[in-house]
């Protein structure tokens, strides 16, 4: 049928970024068929990729409409309501999804997300051990609990579950499906670069925050218009893409640390917390 070939030819156009081919790609495919409630999703895959949140949520809720308690629509829109820092709303989403499907692996890694952004990050790790019991191949799920880690200071375990992310995702283990882009995969470098620098390991820091920077680079084309605010670290694990601005001060601000820092490579006891926070 006409309206599966354009989807197919969307989801290429998602996967290239090419994000507003891949919108017309999508509209064309809803007016052959507007009860299609996936499409919606990729439809607000695409506006998410571009921050804008607002049409995402639109796009979410349409597929809803279509097929309520449709679960994989209740878990993108916790999702989204995690960017909007709308926590407690998107946590209801997240255990109705559970409820309904308690292997769930995305609802599992949303609520870990959650709780890191309300600085519980032994509840987070609970969450995503729970993913990853269900499949050691989720990247976010090994991302989390690596951020989760790091955060309390455990830089050396943070770092082998940042390995695992990172390898996930240089093996292409990921899909439009669950929605990881390679903004997460720059996320993994950036923690990864946060780890090597608290563990003294200089010259190996500096490598991954280049990588993490270019990347954020090339991103810039994408829509910028939430520059408004205070730019911290929270706003890295806020949600799955976000504005390119900010994301390379916060990225930068590591960047020049490590820069005038002096090289000693020397490994810190992975028990030893830090005060000291990016």
């Amino acid at each position: 049928m006409e309206e599966k070939k354009l989807i197919l030819k969307g989801n290429e156009l998602y996967n290239s970024k090419e994000y507003e081919k891949a919108i017309e790609v999508y509209d064309s495919a809803l007016k052959l068929d507007p009860f299609h409630e996936l499409t919606y999703i990729k439809l607000s895959l695409c506006y998410r990729a571009q921050n804008k949140l607002s049409l995402a949520l639109e796009c979410v809720d349409r597929s809803l409409t279509v097929k309520p308690n449709y679960i994989i629509g209740l878990v993108e829109k916790a999702g989204i309501l995690i960017s909007m820092s709308m926590l407690n709303e998107a946590n209801k989403y997240l255990d109705a999804a559970i409820k309904m499907n308690p292997n769930y692996i995305k609802a599992y890694c949303l609520k870990g997300r959650i709780m890191i952004n309300k600085n519980n990050n032994n509840d987070a790790l609970k969450y995503y051990d729970k993913a990853i019991n269900l499949n050691d191949n989720y990247f976010d799920a090994h991302l989390g609990n690596g951020i989760a880690l790091s955060n309390q200071g455990y830089y050396i375990e943070g770092m082998k579950c940042l390995d695992k992310a990172i390898q996930i995702y240089e093996r292409n283990i990921t899909n439009i499906a669950n929605g990881v882009t390679i903004n997460e995969y720059s996320k993994a470098l950036y923690y990864k670069a946060k780890c090597l620098y608290k563990a003294r390991m200089i010259n190996e820091a500096g490598d991954y925050i280049n990588r993490a920077i270019e990347i954020e680079k090339e991103n810039m084309n994408q829509s910028n218009s939430d520059n408004e605010g205070e730019i911290n670290e929270s706003y890295l694990y806020g949600g799955c893409s976000t504005n390119s601005n900010k994301v390379l001060s916060i990225y930068r601000a590591l960047k020049e640390k490590i820069d005038s820092s002096p090289i000693d490579n020397r490994l810190m006891n992975s028990s030893l917390n830090s005060s000291s926070n990016i």
